[in-house]
């Protein structure tokens, strides 16, 4: 129990730090206003008695007129304690609003560091994704919400110290009555507030699948073969039946804490039935003022007011700092892949080459390993191709190369020293790389360009230069707007393109960065007709002319231009050599390769 105690202060005080960095001025002024908010209603119950008080005094003595002249300063000031209530709170409101954002904006970006930061192998998890729905979900709103609810319940309890010891004047009983009738609805509300968030702690999987289907009606990437395939109705069908599924799951929780709270306030009532009959007893039997009874019946009432105010403020904090817990979980994750204390220096250039050494790599959560026992060498300088059937483990092996993941087995150097010694960061500058699954940003031609080398400025000669080398400078040229035209149709004025033309811009971004030591190209040309891959990789040559390339493709005409090839079959390396000695060698990439050729010549039949 302590241990829990303990905890909830932790996330409390870990969300108060949050907002306290983000909004420290505006912090300040949520207390200012907090403290003048919390002394207002004891104010004007206490002038409400004497108003009530100077009134009846009037009616009984027939002093009218001194009356009159004693009433006014009260009416005034009663006026201008309501004119100041008022002000401060469409301040607390203002104040609110403008922190709200402002954590939330802080808290968004700790949470798109912290993913940035982590290792590829939390996206093969879907715990992972599970913990970051959450946090998504709510740790933007959730810092604000605690701060409101401390100060909300602050400001009740300062208030609550005044009315009871405003309702203690006529019997400390009374102040019993008013805390013990809220109790059992507070007790109510903290358990189903654990009941609540263990339901969507649970349902955060289905959650993920609802925007998912969510993402394949409204995207237009699915687009095509939704209606191709008449799939729109079926997507918007799951759809529907999850959210029914989640909506009848939450409002059974809603339902049951209902009949529990109507429960809940028979003690109010039976509190306030009972506090009324008190108080009207004492002023039929002359022991109270008519404004004392009108200040003791509505200060009972502005403290039931207050008990709620302050348990909901209290079960609120109690459901937020439950909820907090995904944030710690997310931001407790770590990177294993990491910059060591003392980096050694990026070889510049390449003296010796990389080395693969008995390398292996499991995916997690997979059942087997995609790459074993791989020993494989590049010289500088030297192109090489990696050949293989889908599944053989060539992509891998090129995540391994740019460290995105690390090996499970054995080790990869450079140069003799191994690539964990290296800033990751730093080694990744000396690579550029266009992956099968390149990026479509749906941004300027300009921007999807300047991507590959965000460290310089964005110059249209050097940009222009990039395109030429990949041919995309003949798609910038049918562009509205040229190098600023938005590609994609997803933002207004976007100019769609086709696959072929988004392949030559993605190998635009690659050749931005002019200074790396290794290019790599997996599947750079699938896209791209058979004239426009010739003149790619005539300017591919000529582009790495002193580079260490690493080419991944199908097409194995292309390949023949590597200084040595390897073969990939099930994870492993089962031949090796240039493009000569492995069709002499008549094995696996001979006959990849004839079979390629096979259907070439079919089509020129055709």
């Amino acid at each position: 129990m302590v241990a829990k105690i303990l905890r909830r202060t932790t996330l409390i005080r870990t969300a108060l730090g949050l907002v306290w960095e983000s909004a420290p001025r505006w912090a300040v002024m949520n207390i200012l206003t907090l403290l003048v908010q919390s002394v207002i209603p004891v104010a004007l119950l206490y002038l409400m008695k004497l108003l009530v008080d100077e009134i009846t005094q009037a009616v009984e003595t027939g002093s009218t007129e001194q009356a009159l002249n004693q009433l006014w300063p009260v009416i005034l000031l009663f006026g201008g304690i309501t004119l100041v209530e008022t002000i401060t709170r469409i301040a607390a409101n203002l104040i609110n609003e403008y922190q709200s954002y402002a954590v939330s904006d802080y808290v968004t970006n700790i949470i798109h560091q912290q993913s940035l930061a982590l290792d590829l192998d939390y996206y093969e998890n879907s715990h992972y994704h599970d913990t970051l729905h959450r946090v998504q979900r709510d740790a933007p709103t959730r810092p604000p919400q605690i701060v409101n609810s401390i100060l909300q319940s602050l400001r009740a309890i300062l208030s609550l110290i005044g009315i009871f010891a405003l309702l203690a004047t006529f019997h400390v009983g009374l102040t019993v009555l008013l805390v013990g009738a809220a109790i059992p609805g507070a007790l109510i509300r903290l358990r189903y507030s654990r009941i609540l968030y263990e339901w969507q702690r649970q349902s955060a999987a289905t959650e993920r699948r609802v925007w998912y289907y969510n993402l394949l009606i409204i995207f237009g990437n699915y687009a095509k073969e939704n209606r191709l395939y008449n799939l729109g109705g079926l997507f918007s069908e799951r759809y529907r039946q999850l959210r029914f599924k989640l909506l009848q799951e939450r409002l059974n929780i809603i339902i049951r804490r209902s009949g529990l709270d109507i429960a809940g306030q028979v003690f109010v009532i039976a509190a306030t039935l009972l506090v009324y009959w008190l108080v009207a007893h004492e002023a039929v039997v002359g022991a109270i003022t008519i404004g004392s009874l009108v200040m003791y019946i509505q200060g009972f009432q502005r403290g039931q007011g207050l008990m709620q105010e302050t348990m909901s403020s209290l079960t609120r904090l109690y459901e937020d700092s439950l909820f907090w817990e995904s944030y710690s979980e997310f931001m407790a994750l770590t990177p294993q892949i990491y910059t060591p204390t003392n980096p050694q220096p990026v070889p510049s250039p390449f003296q010796e080459g990389i080395v693969f050494q008995d390398v292996s790599f499991q995916y997690p959560n997979q059942p087997q390993a995609v790459l074993k026992g791989i020993d494989l060498s590049i010289r500088p300088g030297e192109v090489v191709a990696l050949v293989g059937e889908n599944g053989a483990g060539k992509s891998t092996l090129v995540k391994l190369l740019c460290r995105l993941y690390d090996p499970t087995g054995g080790t990869i150097s450079v140069d003799g020293v191994p690539l964990k010694s290296f800033d990751t960061l730093k080694w990744r500058k000396t690579i550029s790389v266009v992956f099968q699954d390149y990026i479509q940003y749906l941004l300027t031609a300009r921007e999807n360009i300047w991507f590959g080398d965000v460290d310089t400025s964005p110059d249209d000669d050097k940009i222009m230069e990039a395109a030429r080398q990949s041919e995309a400078h003949e798609v910038i040229a049918k562009l509205k707007r040229g190098l600023d035209t938005h590609v994609g149709g997803y933002f207004e004025e976007g100019q769609e393109l086709s696959v072929g033309q988004w392949q030559r811009i993605a190998l635009a971004r690659a050749f931005m960065r002019s200074q790396a030591q290794i290019v790599i190209l997996d599947e750079p040309t699938s896209s791209l007709d058979v004239m426009t891959e010739h003149h790619v990789f005539e300017r591919f040559r000529q582009i790495i002319a002193g580079k260490t390339a690493l080419l991944i493709s199908h097409r194995l005409s292309t390949v023949r231009l590597a200084d040595r090839i390897y073969v990939l079959d099930g994870g492993q390396i089962v031949e090796t050599g240039n493009h000569d000695s492995l069709m002499r060698q008549d094995g696996l990439y001979a006959n990849l390769f004839r079979t390629q050729a096979h259907h070439y010549k079919m089509d020129e039949t055709v």
